[in-house]
């Protein structure tokens, strides 16, 4: 009996202790304690901070407006060379001639205004007087097709150089005829100095019309 009476006793004191505890709780005067407070009394803990993201930062153009933009300057017009070949003995412009002409005259260099300079040769083949004779008519035949075709005169310089530049062997080394070296040496070098004239741009045209002259033909001459 007495041991019953101690559980029976202790749980009307547990009993008593819970409806003491939600009296105290729902008195006027309690405030409840917030869901995070220690359930042992103490302090309640801080919350963590919940970290934020950086932002990213926005692309920054790489253009600058305040930057003045330099003209582009094209370079200056510089020398060119051509080359007229001619055949055997003649002294006449054959269509692949007058082809070569007519891209000296659309460059835009000889546009300029710049002198130019006709460097007539000949082959070995005949005396020395005829192949100077035949390398002048030769480069003097180039000089005719260049003032009927807008070339002012006192742009050009005529110069017979005969055989005396070649640039191929008139012969071989057994002492046997090179035609092949001897057709390179029938020519008329052609050099085209830029003038003062501003060169023209590109895809206009300065090339004046071709003025029709009459063509005499060709007597074949003496000399390489």
């Amino acid at each position: 009996m007495t041991n019953r009476h101690i559980i029976a006793t202790g749980r009307l004191v547990a009993v008593a202790a819970l409806a003491l505890a939600g009296c105290r709780q729902n008195a006027p005067g309690n405030a409840t304690p917030p869901s995070n407070a220690s359930v042992f009394g103490g302090p309640a803990a801080a919350p963590t901070p919940v970290p934020r993201p950086t932002p990213t930062p926005s692309p920054r153009s790489i253009m600058q407006p305040d930057v003045i933009e330099q003209p582009i300057v094209p370079p200056p017009p510089m020398p060119f060379e051509a080359t007229i070949g001619f055949p055997d003995g003649g002294t006449k412009l054959d269509a692949a001639a007058i082809e070569a002409l007519d891209a000296v005259l659309a460059n835009p260099v000889t546009q300029t205004g710049g002198d130019i300079v006709l460097r007539g040769s000949s082959d070995s083949q005949g005396s020395d007087a005829d192949n100077i004779a035949v390398s002048k008519r030769r480069a003097e035949a180039v000089a005719n097709y260049l003032e009927a075709h807008g070339i002012a005169s006192d742009r050009i310089t005529v110069i017979a150089l005969g055989e005396g530049r070649p640039v191929a062997p008139n012969v071989k080394l057994d002492g046997s005829d090179n035609p092949e070296g001897r057709a390179r040496n029938r020519r008329v070098d052609i050099t085209v100095t830029p003038g003062a004239a501003p060169a023209p741009e590109p895809g206009a045209s300065s090339t004046p019309t071709p003025t029709p002259t009459p063509t005499a033909a060709a007597t074949p001459a003496a000399g390489g």
